[in-house]
């Protein structure tokens, strides 16, 4: 895996509604892209958290997601790079959403660039790479 997608990119993805993102994510090879545990739960809360009349097809959609890419977990390691990362911006006062220092975590865990709309908080993690790939 090269590319961890942030919730935000998977969301535009399952709902076909960045041409752009949707045809960079499958313009790369299926074991380049991948997700997360983190965004696992994001998604499954979208999911369940949809009108019921919904919820069956979100929760088909990301059950999809989960078998056609890989996911990363958020283990030890990345717990310890999770610290250190809270650690630093929080001296600095400049703290991100729990999530995405979870997200952030296991991306530099794994060597992994970030695929999100979200460049202001990511970017404030030293050592990671985010890409923004939606349409402008």
């Amino acid at each position: 895996m090269i590319y961890l997608l942030d919730s935000n990119a998977w969301i535009l993805y399952m709902r076909q509604s960045d041409p752009q993102l949707v045809r960079k994510v499958q313009s790369r090879p299926r074991g380049d892209i991948g997700l997360c545990s983190v965004v696992l739960g994001e998604l499954y809360y979208g999911a369940f958290h949809s009108p019921p009349a919904q919820q069956a097809h979100h929760l088909n959609l990301v059950v999809q997601l989960r078998n056609l890419f890989p996911s990363a977990p958020f283990d030890d390691a990345s717990a310890e790079i999770y610290g250190r990362i809270r650690a630093d911006l929080a001296a600095k006062g400049m703290l991100i959403g729990p999530n995405d220092l979870m997200i952030a975590a296991i991306a530099l865990t794994h060597g992994l660039i970030v695929v999100t709309h979200n460049i202001a908080e990511f970017s404030r993690v030293a050592g990671l790479t985010v890409e923004d790939w939606q349409t402008p």
